[in-house]
């Protein structure tokens, strides 16, 4: 899949503007989630957790952001670094259903689900994510596998 998705849920409670999210979310994690899980815009932290991926090589990526940008279409755009999520080895594979930005606080900032869910079932097996934090939203994700 490669594809650019729009966030399903954000939480408006980090700042008024994108420089202040931007700034709210700088020890944020992007994590996966296994497709056991059906999100909807309430569902809650804890039910994320409780699905997070768990393949062979799975890590939670700290993101990075860009300096706010302008983009073609007059909004403004944060870009973070390119997240890679890979699979070293055939021990504990799973099928991803999405991902989301996780700040450790009590919320899901953001969370895209992937249509069809992602096999992380072999060794070399890959999602790599590049989020734009977007004002006016909704935020984007770039995906390829």
């Amino acid at each position: 899949m490669d594809a650019t998705l729009n966030a399903l849920r954000t939480d408006a409670g980090l700042g008024a503007n994108l420089t202040d999210r931007v700034t709210a979310l700088a020890a944020a994690k992007l994590r996966l989630f296994k497709s056991t899980l059906v999100p909807t815009p309430t569902t809650p932290r804890s039910d994320f957790n409780a699905n997070v991926a768990d393949f062979t090589g799975y890590a939670d990526v700290t993101l990075t952001y860009s300096a706010v940008l302008n983009d073609a279409d007059g909004g403004k755009v944060a870009l973070t670094n390119r997240a890679l999520f890979s699979q070293t080895a055939d021990t504990v594979t799973n099928t991803i259903g999405g991902m989301w930005i996780d700040t450790a606080g009590t919320e899901v900032e953001d969370y895209w689900e992937f249509d069809p869910p992602i096999g992380m079932n072999a060794a070399g097996s890959f999602i790599a994510a590049v989020i734009g934090l977007r004002e006016p939203r909704p935020d984007t994700a770039t995906v390829e596998t």
